[in-house]
């Protein structure tokens, strides 16, 4: 099928959150990079990279309490070394469960909370 101008080109989630420098330093440890920021009056907005340079994911400062436990997303993201960003996690003091193999992620992969309860997948896409 052609490519019609009219296509939508790609998809970030933009999650509210409740300290967007909080969740900065959060994904940071998983190894995004922030892209852009705006923090300007009401404004509280951030743009985090993968390695190749990407926007994945924008946060904002939620206009009320996020509550974790009523979120309908799930992040999932990939690793070339999923034991050495486990091993780094850990060391950090993030909570992290073990490396588990899963059918559709034969290298397995583990589940994690952000700050503001988003659960978080990694797998490694080696």
């Amino acid at each position: 099928m052609p490519r019609m101008s009219w296509q939508v080109t790609s998809l970030v989630p933009l999650a509210q959150v409740a300290d967007v420098d909080r969740s900065i330093a959060f994904y940071q440890k998983l190894g995004l990079a922030l892209g852009g920021r705006t923090k300007d009056g009401n404004i509280d907005f951030a743009g985090l990279r993968a390695e190749r340079g990407a926007t994945v994911l924008m946060l904002t400062r939620g206009r009320k309490p996020v509550a974790g436990d009523d979120q309908r997303i799930v992040f999932y993201l990939y690793t070339r070394d999923l034991k050495a960003l486990r091993e780094r996690l850990v060391a950090e003091g993030i909570a992290v469960s073990p490396i588990v193999p899963r059918e559709y992620m034969e290298r397995g992969e583990v589940e994690l909370t952000d700050p503001d309860g988003y659960t978080v997948f990694i797998g490694e896409d080696g």
